[in-house]
Formats: C-alpha cells, structure tokens, sequence
C-alpha cells in the first residue's frame, strides 16, 4: 500500500516527458527499492526468494530495483546450530551425533528457505547439509497469500503493470527441490559442469544432504585465478552450459546467481577445459514444451542472421504478435537493424532509439521468456 501511495503521490501531475520525470522516478524507485529489502529482510524466507527473483529480472524492473534487491542473495539471517539439528533431529528420528561424525556448528551458507552446514557421515562421506528454517512450512502459506493480495493490488492501481502471471511460477519455485537429478541426467555427457550427488537415505522434505563442495563463488574472481583458471573461460563455459540446458534439452535452471554456481579445476585430466562448474539449488526450473524450444532456437537464428521474416514468424508463434521486432533488444540490446556486430558500441542515435522502444515493450504474455531473461541477465 505504502509503495502504491508513494507513486501516486510524488509523481502525480508530472507528465512523462517532462524534464524532471526521469530524476523524480530514479529517486522513487531506489526509495522504495530500500523499503522492499528492509522487508525482505526482516521478514526472511518467502520475502527473501522473491526479493532475490526480483534481483534477476534486470530486463524489465529499474536497475534501482535489481541493484538494490540484489544485497539479499548472499545476506539471509540463520537460525541457531541447535534449531538446525532439531530439525535434523526430528526428520531422521534420531540423535543428530549417530548420523555424523561431524557437523559445523556454523552455516557455510544461508539462504532465503534454508541454511546449508558442512557435515562428515559415519561412512567418512564429506556433506553439504541442507536444513529449511523452522517454522517455514507454517509461515509460507500465509506470506503467499499475503503477496498474492500485493500482486493483484499492484495491477488494479498500475493497469500498465501486468506482473501477476509471474506468481504461480514464484510459487512453483517456492515448491519444488529434487530436480538435481534429471538435469545431471540432461548434462551428464558435458565435463565442463558438475552437478552434486544427492544421498537419498539422508534426505528428506525438509532437509538435502549433498556431495560437499569446496569452491569459490562464480563471482569471486580472484579465488578462481588462485585456482590457476581463466575467468574469460569460465564466462564462456558458463554461456555454453546454460545454452545447452535451453536449446538442446528445454529443462532451464532459472536461478543461476552467483552463490548457486561454483567454479573448480576439473577433476577429468582429458576434460576440454580445466575450468568447471558446479550447478547448486535445484528448486527454480523451468521444462520449455518441444515446440517452444524449437521456436526459441529460430529466434536466436533470426536475430544472428538479421533475419526479419523469421523474427516475425517466431513473434507469431510466441504469440507476442508485433511486439516480435523488440525481441532483439531484449536479449541483444541491439535493434535487428542494427548493421554492426553485437559486440560492437552503439551509436549515439541507436541508443536514444533503443531506450524509446524498451520503454514500449509490455510482454507480460511470454512467461516463459521471462524466466529465461531473468536467468539469462545473469549468464550473459
């Protein structure tokens, strides 16, 4: 309600062309950007996901936003070693010391539904245990309702904002954590990418115990140089391990942040590089049907070839009718017109050109591009 209010009443009577337009929403938007992470924080689990899936949505919410909202991915608050081990303890029904040799007090990782502790079995295995915050299940469908109610309300005072489609699939998120297996099924001929074995006998609704791993962050540049690997190549395997998911298989981990995504010297000496990833947090996937990925990859065609019957083709079947012709700025920042390479700058005017038309784009009938965009902004 207070961000509805704030809108209207500080940009009420001021026309979008105006001089002092763009200065006054910048402002409004990273005041209010503030406002949604002190809520995300002090409010944890559902609040802190869907703060982080905002943070990923850079091709269609303010920078402000995704800047700011971005602070959660690294940042969620754990609970107590004993709270955990309770947890641990009345999942598996038994003392948490006859299960593990070891197990680290303090949290390796904390995360928006979970915190992840190092752990030895008594079979010598080295674990990443995973332990869901107490009280979640009871809390989570009370915040989703709440958030659902902010949703509709959001459109209902913003009619240009069509933003309630993405709820079943936050939801969605919000339910699902065993897909690890079928994408190290999908990924299992590619070396370049590790995903980590899951013990079932340990596991349960509201715990996962994994193969340890230790390795730095994606973003954590340095370490990986330590490591003696290439960062430009970890970039390019990166962009060919997510391309693999979306192209060839249609099963798309959608929440590639920096703390889901490891990087290690490949354990395989014959392996094409010696950079490899290792994919983490298996609960946001997205299964693109046959026909989707087909169009998907004419797309990209389209857009490489500058193929502008094509694009319209693929606009039809995305049934984004002649909104098709934004698709290149969406994912290449560049108009199909565009008669330099796309790594090339941007003239003056192509710029100018550029902000005008993002700012007509209203795609809140492709949510399945959506959630590759939102994945995407990352990998890219």
């Amino acid at each position: 309600g207070q961000v509805v209010l704030d809108y209207r009443r500080n940009l009420k009577g001021v026309e979008r062309d105006a001089p002092d337009y763009r200065p006054k929403l910048r402002e409004l938007n990273e005041r209010i950007a503030q406002r949604l992470l002190r809520l995300c924080f002090q409010n944890g689990g559902v609040y802190t996901k869907f703060g982080q899936q905002l943070a990923t949505f850079n091709h269609g919410l303010p920078k402000e936003y995704t800047e700011t909202l971005a602070q959660l991915q690294d940042q969620a608050k754990p609970v107590s070693f004993e709270a955990a081990v309770r947890t641990v303890e009345a999942e598996l029904q038994r003392p948490w010391q006859e299960l593990f040799q070891e197990f680290d007090r303090t949290p390796i990782a904390a995360a928006s539904l979970a915190q992840v502790h190092r752990a030895v079995d008594r079979q010598g295995r080295e674990l990443a245990v995973k332990v869901q915050y107490p009280h979640l299940a009871a809390q989570m469908s009370a915040d989703i309702r709440v958030m659902k109610l902010a949703f509709q309300l959001t459109e209902y005072y913003f009619p240009d904002i069509q933003i309630q489609w993405l709820f079943p699939e936050f939801e969605r998120a919000l339910r699902s954590e065993r897909n690890s297996r079928r994408i190290a099924a999908c990924l299992k001929r590619n070396s370049d990418v590790h995903v980590p074995i899951v013990y079932d006998e340990l596991s349960t609704k509201k715990m996962l115990c994994m193969e340890f791993i230790n390795a730095p962050k994606i973003s954590q540049v340095g370490a990986i140089q330590e490591l003696g690997l290439d960062p430009p190549v970890v970039a390019r395997v990166l962009c060919e391990v997510f391309s693999e998911m979306v192209f060839c298989h249609g099963f798309v981990h959608c929440d590639p942040h920096a703390g889901n995504i490891f990087v290690r010297r490949n354990p395989d000496p014959t392996a094409k590089h010696k950079e490899q990833l290792v994919l983490l947090d298996h609960g946001l996937y997205r299964e693109l049907d046959e026909e989707f990925r087909k169009t998907y990859c004419d797309l990209w065609r389209a857009m490489l070839l500058r193929d502008s019957a094509l694009l319209e083709d693929c606009g039809k079947r995305l049934n984004v009718g002649d909104f098709a012709k934004y698709l290149p700025l969406l994912f290449t920042y560049r108009p199909i017109s565009h008669k330099g390479r796309l790594d090339a700058a941007m003239s003056e005017d192509e710029r100018q050109k550029l902000g005008e038309d993002l700012g007509k784009m209203r795609f809140s009938n492709v949510r399945v591009l959506w959630l590759i965009l939102s994945g995407s902004s990352v990998w890219n």
